[in-house]
Parts: C-alpha cells; sequence; structure tokens
C-alpha cells in the first residue's frame, strides 16, 4: 500500500485535502471490508463527513482508489511487458495508461457500485444478472468462471449495500434524509473516481517516483527507468 505520503500528496491534488486521521482510520482492521461492504464503508463515511464534510468522504475514496492502483500497476504492467517480449513491441504512455485505468475500472468494490455500477441500488429485474454476465464474458473477454466470479461478487455487495441503506432509514426514520446522504457519499466517491482518471499519468510518477525502491525491487532497474520515461515523470 502507498505510504501516508503519498495519499496526503494526491489528496491535496485530487480532493484539495488530505489528513492522517482518515488513513489511519481507514488503515484500520475495518480497511479491507470497507471496499467489500457498504455497512463498513457507510459507517467510516459517517465518521469522516461529520468532522470533514464532502472534501472529507472524497479522500476516504480516494485512499481506496490509491491502494487498489499499486497492485493494478504491477498486474497491467506486466501484462504489457509480456506483449513486449512475445512480439516484439514495445508500449507506448497511451497503452500503458489504458491498460492501468481498464485494471481500475474492472474492480468491483463498494466504489464501483457507486459510480459505474449505481442504478443497481435502485433497479432490478430477472434479467439484470444475465446482462452483467453476458457484458463482463463478452465485452471484456473473460472466461465463463471468471465472469461469473465477478458478477456474483458485484450482485452480493448491491444486495449488502441495499440491506443497508434500508437499516440506516429505519434507523434514522427518513427516508429522504437518508438517501440525500447517499447521494453526497457518491458525489465523493465520484470526485475521487474522476480526479484519478483525468490525473492518472502524474498520479503514476508519484507512486513510482515516491516509492522508487520498492518499484526498483519489484520491476528491476532497467525496466523500472523505461516505465519512468514511458510516463515522463522526470518533467
Amino acid at each position: 500500500m502507498p505510504s501516508h505520503k503519498i495519499h496526503a500528496i494526491v489528496g491535496k491534488l485530487i480532493c484539495d485535502f488530505s489528513s492522517r486521521d482518515i488513513d489511519e482510520l481507514i488503515d484500520s482492521y475495518k480497511h479491507d471490508l470497507s471496499r467489500i461492504y457498504c455497512k463498513e464503508f457507510f459507517e467510516q463515511a459517517t465518521t469522516i463527513y461529520e468532522k470533514y464534510g464532502s472534501k472529507g468522504i472524497c479522500y476516504l475514496a480516494l485512499h481506496h482508489y490509491l491502494d487498489k492502483l499499486s497492485s493494478i500497476i504491477k498486474g497491467r504492467t506486466i501484462r504489457l511487458l509480456i506483449f513486449q517480449i512475445l512480439y516484439r513491441k514495445t508500449f507506448s504512455v497511451n497503452k500503458l495508461i489504458n491498460e492501468i485505468r481498464v485494471g481500475l475500472n474492472d474492480e468491483i468494490s463498494v466504489l464501483s457500485l457507486l459510480t459505474t455500477h449505481e442504478s443497481l441500488l435502485y433497479t432490478y429485474d430477472p434479467y439484470t444478472r444475465i446482462f452483467y454476465h453476458r457484458r463482463t464474458l463478452i465485452e471484456k473477454g473473460y472466461s465463463k468462471a471468471t465472469a461469473r466470479r465477478k458478477t456474483n461478487l458485484l450482485f452480493e455487495i448491491v444486495t449488502e449495500c441495499r440491506n443497508t441503506i434500508e437499516r440506516m432509514k429505519e434507523i434514522y426514520g427518513s427516508d429522504y434524509e437518508v438517501m440525500m446522504f447517499v447521494d453526497t457519499i457518491k458525489q465523493g466517491v465520484e470526485r475521487a473516481y474522476l480526479g484519478v482518471l483525468f490525473n492518472l499519468n502524474k498520479i503514476l510518477c508519484i507512486l513510482l517516483i515516491e516509492e522508487k525502491d520498492y518499484w526498483e525491487r519489484f520491476f528491476g532497474l532497467e525496466t523500472y527507468n523505461n516505465i519512468i520515461t514511458i510516463l515522463n515523470c522526470n518533467k
């Protein structure tokens, strides 16, 4: 996972805000749970929103995106390096950025539900699961087993989120207030999501340069320097 220093640098870039308290809260025992379960994510969002407002929600989501980016960089870059070896073709900055963007968009989590799959919170019919399974299988080129696994995980998160929202309505006694808060969370997540997509090259450079020793060991010095050059990180 990226250091808190990196989270702070990118937080100021995307959310115009950073907070070590939020980083430590997210990195607590509920860290991974809040990416998959709405209950934990909304609990963290409630605590953060009360203290820091909408910029805190943005930073909450951004923290998760940066953590995920580290694994995406590894997998997607290695994929391109293998392609380069097999077909003797160099990969451009556009190919690298696009691969990492695809990896980011392909994640199934509470964050993806609140952005790219948000309609599933409100509408559902017997054909919806089949539609998502087929789209995952055909458009993204996965095996049947992987498409089924991703689809099932998405709908598990959808079901858990719906149940969480219904429980919140019972606690607060107002559907309107709960849905307004859900919309506030979605707006914060979307701000972080779009900020990462629009500033992806700059963020990758921050990650790779601020933790140079780690990435040099992972890729090897020559490959690391090639990636830095491709991304034009030295300017």
